[in-house]
């Protein structure tokens, strides 16, 4: 039984952020960060309502982890 609903977010040609869960139909996108945490979380919450959470190997609370499939511009370091 996983406890982890694991998304992967990448960057488009157009400047979009498209997130895809790794095990489950779940996909999403969004403008900015924040627009696609917020779409992240209310997709995997209506993928989820009325599911069987253990039918689909999944603890009662899973989490989400999210990982980033892009380089992140302007990174700056504490001097």
């Amino acid at each position: 039984m996983s406890n982890i609903i694991q998304f992967t977010i990448e960057k488009d040609e157009d400047g979009y952020y498209n997130a895809k869960a790794a095990r489950f139909p779940i996909f999403t996108f969004g403008k900015t960060m924040e627009e696609v945490e917020y779409n992240i979380r209310e997709a995997t919450e209506l993928f989820l309502e009325d599911e069987d959470l253990a039918s689909l190997g999944l603890s009662p609370k899973p989490s989400v982890v999210v990982s980033f499939n892009f380089e992140i511009p302007n990174l700056s370091y504490a001097q």
